[in-house]
């Protein structure tokens, strides 16, 4: 859109009826769409835009989009009977700010569970660290288990 000011398109009544007609289309075809996909796709994916007998549907995830294709067939049918222009389906993916934050929340700062957090018992750690003596030198566990043990800390001896 160009840089009109808010005021010019509200005295417009031409803009804003066009703007109207399209939201209407839009939340008809969003209707239709979620009336025949399953829930859990509804919930991941949109209907974004309708133009020029094409309709843009924007998902979540590559899995949403994947199976959004698949089904285009039938919300082809579907939109069709809402509005007879529709000859074409695209799906695109667009991931949602929500998400992409999990996401990135996710990746920074992992959970521990309360077990890992609490650490080893000092008898859990003797247990692991005559283990790991017992084990040939270059043994990829004796290895992963002295790691384990320069990361770990360790309770008091009345621990379990």
């Amino acid at each position: 859109m160009n840089g009109r000011s808010l005021s010019s398109i509200i005295g417009n009544a031409d803009v804003l009826a066009h703007l109207a007609a399209q939201a209407a289309r839009l939340m008809r075809l969003q209707a239709a769409f979620e009336a025949c996909v399953p829930v859990a796709l509804a919930e991941s994916a949109r209907v974004a835009n309708i133009k020029s007998g094409k309709v843009v549907i924007l998902a979540e995830n590559g899995a949403s989009a994947l199976k959004l294709k698949q089904l285009a067939t039938t919300l082809q049918l579907r939109f069709s009977s809402v509005f007879p222009e529709v000859t074409e389906i695209e799906v695109r993916v667009q991931v949602g700010a929500a998400a992409m934050k999990t996401a990135i929340f996710r990746v920074r700062e992992p959970k521990l569970s309360a077990a890992a957090q609490a650490g080893l018992s000092e008898q859990t750690a003797c247990e692991i660290e005559t283990l790991a003596d017992t084990l040939p030198k270059n043994s990829p566990l004796k290895g992963s288990l002295e790691r384990l043990l320069a990361r770990s800390t360790r309770r008091g001896k009345g621990s379990v």
